[in-house]
C-alpha cells in the first residue's frame, strides 16, 4: 500500500482496490495500517476522498508552480495514469476533444469500467 501511494497518490479507495484486486474489506484493512502516515486530500471538482502519504502532501503544498501556463506530456500507455480506476482527473472534459490518441480516448480518460 505504501509503495502504491508513493507512486500513484493521491488515489481513492476504489483506485487502490482496482489496482490490487483485493476485496474492499481487505483494501480498507491494508490501508488502515498506514493511517498514521496517510492524509485525505481534495481534488478540485472531484471530491475529497483521495488518500496520500502525509510527507507527499506536505511536499505538494510546498510546490510553487510556474507563473506561465504549462502542460505535461505523457508517452503512450504511460503507467502513471494506469494506476487509477477513474482517470477523468487527468484531463478536463472540455479538453478531451484535443487528445491526440483517438484509439485510447474512451479508455484512458473516460468513465471507469
Amino acid at each position: 500500500m505504501r509503495r502504491y501511494l508513493t507512486v500513484f497518490g493521491p488515489a481513492t479507495l476504489d483506485d487502490v482496490q482496482w489496482w490490487t484486486g483485493f476485496a474492499k474489506r481487505d483494501t480498507k484493512k491494508a490501508l488502515g495500517d498506514l493511517e498514521p502516515d496517510m492524509v485525505e486530500v481534495s481534488i478540485e471538482g472531484l471530491g475529497d476522498d483521495y488518500l496520500m502519504l502525509a510527507d507527499d502532501a506536505r511536499r505538494l503544498r510546498d510546490f510553487d508552480p510556474p507563473e506561465a501556463p504549462y502542460v505535461f506530456f505523457l508517452p503512450d500507455l504511460d503507467p502513471y495514469i494506469m494506476g487509477y480506476r477513474d482517470r477523468r482527473r487527468f484531463l478536463a472534459s472540455e479538453h478531451r476533444a484535443y487528445q491526440v490518441d483517438e484509439a485510447v480516448r474512451g479508455q484512458a480518460f473516460g468513465e471507469p469500467q
